[in-house]
């Protein structure tokens, strides 16, 4: 998934900066792409956060029990 990401941000970026729009324009567009490229940074590492918080809780007695039976 990081490699996705990755991708799409730096072809959004080398399209921006290749765009004929004067220099003011294209650091307000960055900063636009960056501010929404930060937000499904978090939203995807608060979902994984999420499965992994779940999971972990899911699995937690099995290992418990497991831990006990050694």
């Amino acid at each position: 998934m990081n490699k996705v990401i990755i991708s799409f941000t730096a072809g959004i970026i080398i399209g921006v900066l290749f765009a004929p729009s004067k220099g003011k324009k294209t650091r307000k567009k960055l900063n636009k792409l960056c501010e929404a490229v930060k937000h499904d940074w978090n939203s995807a590492t608060s979902f994984v956060a999420g499965k992994i918080d779940k999971l972990k809780k899911d699995k937690e007695p099995e290992a418990e029990f497991i831990i006990a039976e050694l």
